[in-house]
């Protein structure tokens, strides 16, 4: 994480569980093709979801590394205490991204994106997380 902008910590969970998610996609899609399914209900991706996705992400990826931090440098003895503040927070943030990604699927479209097309993003999500996010 040293050496990494402020921005660059930001974005670099959302671009990583994006990028992964393209990649399931692509798998899953692939497989269907393979075996004979339904390609449609596969191609098809909510707006919706990917705002789930990234904001999900984002917000899990922070209360675990916060809680890490925290519990990192406790004696072995002593007990772990819950910071019942944080958790409330980082419970109402995600509340708050579920209701707006539910809200979002009512209004947001829904793209048709293709296996393959799900690779070729995938494949640019890992040559930029490495371009944007490794540090020099």
């Amino acid at each position: 994480m040293k050496g990494l902008s402020s921005l660059q910590h930001h974005l670099m969970i959302p671009w990583i569980a994006l990028t992964w998610f393209f990649f399931v996609q692509a798998l899953v899609g692939f497989i269907t093709i393979w075996a004979g399914g339904p390609v449609e209900r596969m191609t098809q991706i909510r707006i919706s979801t990917l705002v789930l996705i990234a904001g999900g992400s984002y917000v899990l990826i922070h209360a675990l590394l916060r809680w890490m931090k925290n519990d990192t440098f406790q004696p072995e003895n002593e007990q772990r205490k819950i910071n019942v503040r944080d958790m409330g927070i980082y419970v109402a943030i995600t509340v708050a991204i579920l209701i707006v990604g539910v809200f979002l699927g009512r209004l947001l479209p829904v793209l048709t994106v293709a296996p393959w097309v799900s690779l070729v993003i995938f494949l640019v999500g890992i040559a930029g997380t490495k371009f944007l996010f490794s540090s020099k």
